[in-house]
């Protein structure tokens, strides 16, 4: 029975969703940080260690969610390209335009002003995950302040995004007050903060909800405790805000990848745009 169990486990893929908007995507201390991590996640499988995920998918988003802030956005062609550029060496990992997709499916045969009220939300990209890939088992990633802002319900139908999850979520910690160890991945470190505290217990809370008891003793971290904290060591309080602002080369191989650097100059984005007001 147990083999039967193993071997079901093993067939199932595993993939954890990395959303991100990818204007630009960040380097090591950043978003190219975060994926590396998940990536390289490993359990224990049959007295061995394997891989957490069988694929890590960045999903950058096409529009964004608040039409004030849409065109802010560079194009998402643009975003796309250095999304792949980012990611592309990370083994596992793939780049999609998913979101596109769904936006092009839902708007067909619309008028440009009925597409300007089109809005796609996280719980749409995992409607359209779950109807192409149904026995996939599905991860979210997400930042910590908006793990809490997804919990706090300020998301769009933001309890199908957890029901789609099977509330297997990772939570990004950047100052690392909280974190779970590799090794024992149950155990939070000391909390020092009342917001440290009410992120433990919701995390908790969450944990209980979503963790059928016979999968509690499971060696599977993520089977048995499904929200989890990853510590990222590359993490720094870059930001791409500050990157669109600089024409700084050297800060700017520093943040990024090189090859978006050259992209970007290219391109002429942001601070390198012949429009932007620096230049004048």
């Amino acid at each position: 029975m147990e083999n039967s169990k193993n071997q079901e486990e093993k067939n199932v893929r595993s993939v954890c969703i990395f959303g991100l908007s990818g204007d630009p995507p960040t380097g090591n201390g950043g978003h190219m940080g975060i994926v590396s991590s998940i990536s390289s996640m490993t359990k224990k499988f049959e007295e061995r260690e394997v891989f957490c995920f069988h694929e890590v998918r960045v999903i950058p988003v096409f529009r964004h969610m608040f039409a004030s802030k849409r065109n802010k956005l560079s194009t998402f062609d643009n975003r796309l390209e250095m999304c792949k550029l980012t990611f592309h060496d990370i083994p596992r990992v793939v780049v999609s335009s998913l979101e596109r997709e769904i936006f092009e499916d839902l708007t067909e045969g619309k008028s440009d002003q009925e597409k300007m009220g089109v809005r796609i939300g996280t719980a749409d990209v995992f409607d359209a995950l779950k109807k192409k890939e149904p026995e996939t088992k599905f991860t979210l990633a997400l930042g910590l302040d908006t793990f809490m802002n997804l919990t706090d319900g300020k998301w769009r139908r933001w309890k199908d995004v957890i029901s789609h999850v099977d509330g297997r979520i990772l939570v990004i910690q950047r100052d690392f007050s909280l974190v779970v160890d590799a090794s024992a991945s149950t155990q939070l470190k000391t909390v020092h903060s009342r917001t440290d505290a009410e992120v433990s217990e919701r995390i908790e809370i969450l944990n209980e909800e979503w963790c059928p008891h016979h999968q509690r003793e499971s060696t599977d971290k993520i089977e048995a405790h499904p929200v989890n904290f990853i510590r990222v060591p590359s993490l720094t309080s870059i930001s791409s805000t500050a990157i669109r602002l600089t024409k700084d080369i050297s800060f700017l191989n520093s943040s990024l990848k090189p090859s978006v650097v050259e992209y970007i100059v290219a391109k002429q984005l942001y601070a390198f745009s012949e429009d932007d007001e620096s230049n004048l």
